[in-house]
């Protein structure tokens, strides 16, 4: 456990111009990689349903089940890659003439085009040609949380994925929760506490979502709910911080004392624990989010792995991963009602399913960015720092 009794890592930022930050580069090549493998973790879990089995299911299709269902730790990659890259931008624009303004006009050009966007063709499409036999946006209320970024709110409320197709956004409201709130911390709060809020949100989000599957018995809404994912976003929010008012260095042996530590954990917690269970509901989360946590300075440290995660294909699929995410799954529900379940056994049937469902999702994520988002996107420049 890190602690903030460890001077580098407390020191108190003085104001900007005083300071002599150890900033990284805006842009990270290794980081975009991280992003490509936090999307694939996404797809291969989210194509569970192209690996057919059953309890009489021979060993190694059963074992390739338990991988593919808890690859929803790429979702915990993406939250704490979101804490370090936000709490980076805000570290280093934080004194300026537009701090709030440039940061927000900025991820609204980024995330709500496309987010909004599709909303809008689904909407269109199921008012013109009628809803698929589940409905992707719900009832006519439903809708109203799509709108404002509340889907985990009305999921936690029915303890129930609402949504079918949609169901993935809950994490775009997480992330969407967490930039209304700590750009406004940031730029209050000096380093120290900023430190210790990071540090106590471990403990915090594995208490509050034992309450709600314990006290609440409301497993969805440990899962999906703002408050009891926010410990993945903190790590990286801490990670960033430290690198801002000292250096990573300062991090390097607890981030291979975490891999370790934690790499040797995960298996077994795999093996041992159901997935979607109470134990994975509730310290599932905080695992991933530290072995992502030291894999992310570990990266950052070491050229060996910056080389891995510069890797070409590693690199588009990050480029494109929010198009990815926002497409894949209703990509997938239109594949599985076209699919030939019987074609081949289980584990390539899996493979084949993955395979074709990754390269559409990564096809009109590429034709949706070079078409549409990236007129937004030039916008940016006028927000510069």
């Amino acid at each position: 456990m890190l602690t903030v009794e460890t001077p580098p890592l407390v020191a108190e930022a003085r104001p900007s111009t005083d300071v002599k930050t150890k900033q990284l580069p805006d842009h990270i090549l290794a980081l975009d990689g991280l992003r490509g493998l936090a999307i694939s973790l996404v797809l291969v879990t989210h194509c569970e349903n192209g690996l057919k089995w059953n309890q009489y299911s021979d060993v190694i299709v059963k074992a390739l089940n338990k991988v593919v269902r808890f690859s929803t730790c790429g979702v915990d990659l993406f939250f704490v890659l979101s804490g370090f890259l936000i709490t980076g931008i805000l570290l280093r624009s934080k004194g300026s003439k537009h701090y709030f303004q440039n940061f927000y006009a900025r991820r609204a050009l980024r995330i709500f085009p496309l987010y909004y966007g599709v909303l809008l063709v689904i909407l269109c499409a199921t008012t013109f040609f009628g809803e698929p036999p589940k409905s992707m946006m719900g009832t006519a209320s439903d809708r109203w949380w799509l709108w404002g970024y509340g889907t985990n709110i009305l999921m936690t409320l029915r303890n129930n994925w609402t949504y079918t197709s949609l169901n993935h956004f809950w994490s775009l409201a997480v992330e969407e929760h967490f930039y209304l709130v700590w750009p406004f911390l940031v730029f209050a709060c000096r380093s120290r506490p900023l430190i210790a809020l990071c540090l106590a949100s471990v403990p915090a989000s594995l208490l509050i979502r034992a309450g709600f599957v314990y006290l609440l018995h409301n497993e969805i809404g440990a899962y999906v709910l703002t408050c009891c994912r926010v410990d993945a976003l903190l790590v990286g929010c801490f990670i960033a911080i430290v690198a801002h008012i000292a250096s990573l260095e300062n991090l390097r042996s607890y981030a291979k004392a975490i891999i370790c530590t934690v790499g040797l954990i995960i298996p077994v917690f795999i093996c041992a624990v159901p997935h979607a269970s109470a134990t994975d509901r509730i310290f599932g989360p905080t695992l991933f989010a530290l072995f992502f946590g030291g894999l992310l300075v570990s990266t950052l440290l070491s050229a060996s792995l910056k080389r891995t995660f510069e890797n070409r294909l590693l690199r588009e699929l990050g480029k494109y991963s929010y198009g990815i995410y926002v497409y894949h799954f209703l990509i997938i529900a239109g594949l599985e009602r076209c699919w030939n379940w019987a074609a081949l056994p289980p584990v390539p049937n899996y493979f084949a399913f993955l395979a074709v469902a990754s390269s559409l999702s990564m096809a009109v994520a590429w034709v949706s960015y070079q078409c549409y988002e990236v007129h937004f996107l030039r916008l940016k420049r006028l927000f510069a720092n």
